[in-house]
């Protein structure tokens, strides 16, 4: 009797710890708690399990007529030996009660997945990252690289729909960031030697691209222009060297100040065509004005719709609040867009000054 209440507890405390596994994992509300749970793991969370097999030991001992303080011993040091997953199933107690079978090997079940779970707590991210790379390389689809981890670049790679890769000389608090949100990576372990890395790695992602008909973009988005640059010009060189028949299937796009444009300019001239640059504030200034047109804050009340013109009553204004390098694109842009026709005195169409 005592064996069946003994197996029963002991079934029922690791039932309890399945249970509180699952719903922990389930009630993780993202990603980076998910993983943090996982962590956890390299500090023994589940060493009960192992606390758990010493009375089933202890119970198979005392079935086997060896003395308490034996048993005792035995027990603790077959525990132990659960570490290295050394099992002793050479037991009688197996085969007389089925409730302390079911009880053993459910421990030992449970040994196994906390080994699992060890392992992978302290290889989680190199295995994650195995997979990721293995996934863009065979990708039989037009891939990405991102130059440059920044808030934009990031904004970048969420957009991208194909295969995609930040790349860039990362420190492991980066790597383990880009992790946690779920962002493929490639990193360099130097600046020194990156733009030749980053050669080999365009060079070999090219050649595979090519067979398959696919194109590879390159996107350079650093935090400085200095860097923009001198990577445009590294680029440069290795987009001349490359064969006629490769350049269809790249495109470098640099996202640069307009400071810098006639620097720019003279590096996409060389390029061959595959270079290309991306004033980023009129980007941003270009999706402003297509997000929020001056006319969606207009009705019947402003606007003739017989004849598309303003009303002559009608003033626009328009007030902005700093005076930042998007702001000025942003001003620019709206006065070379925004332009609106009115009726003079006689009905004759004529323009309409938005008062900035």
């Amino acid at each position: 009797m005592i064996y069946s209440i003994v197996s029963a507890c002991c079934i029922a405390v690791m039932i309890a710890i399945i249970l509180w596994f699952v719903l922990k994992l389930l009630f993780k509300r993202n990603r980076a708690e998910k993983i943090e749970f996982i962590k956890s793991f390299k500090k023994g969370k589940c060493a009960i399990i192992y606390i758990v097999a010493i009375p089933l030991y202890l119970l198979a001992d005392l079935f086997a007529g060896k003395t308490v303080g034996v048993s005792v011993f035995n027990s603790v040091s077959k525990a132990v030996y659960l570490v290295v997953l050394k099992y002793d199933v050479s037991i009688a107690l197996i085969d007389k009660n089925a409730l302390f079978a079911s009880a053993l090997y459910l421990c030992f079940a449970l040994v196994i997945v906390n080994a699992c779970m060890i392992t992978i707590s302290f290889f989680h991210q190199a295995i994650w990252h195995a997979f990721k790379r293995a996934q863009f390389q065979k990708a039989n689809q037009d891939k990405c690289m991102i130059v440059g981890n920044n808030n934009k670049s990031r904004m970048i790679y969420d957009s991208c729909t194909c295969r995609k890769s930040i790349v860039g000389v990362l420190s492991k608090e980066e790597q383990e960031k880009l992790y946690i949100s779920d962002v493929f990576y490639q990193s360099c372990d130097g600046e020194s030697h990156f733009s030749e890395w980053l050669n080999k790695k365009i060079s070999k992602c090219l050649s595979e691209l090519k067979k398959a008909k696919r194109k590879l973009k390159i996107i350079i988005n650093n935090d400085t222009e200095k860097k923009n640059l001198d990577q445009c010009g590294r680029l440069l060189e290795m987009i001349q060297s490359l064969q006629d028949s490769d350049l269809p299937f790249l495109d470098v796009y640099v996202f640069g100040d307009r400071e810098f444009e006639d620097i720019y300019a003279q590096y996409e001239a060389k390029s061959k065509g595959c270079l290309h640059y991306v004033n980023e504030y009129q980007q941003i200034a270009i999706d402003f004005i297509d997000r929020y047109p001056l006319t969606e804050f207009m009705n019947e009340n402003h606007i003739d719709y017989r004849t598309s013109l303003l009303k002559p009553e009608t003033d626009i204004h328009v007030a902005m609040i700093g005076f930042g390098r998007t702001n000025q694109q942003i001003f620019l842009s709206m006065v070379a867009n925004n332009q609106f026709l009115t009726k003079d005195s006689e009905g004759k169409p004529v323009a309409k000054q938005v008062e900035y």
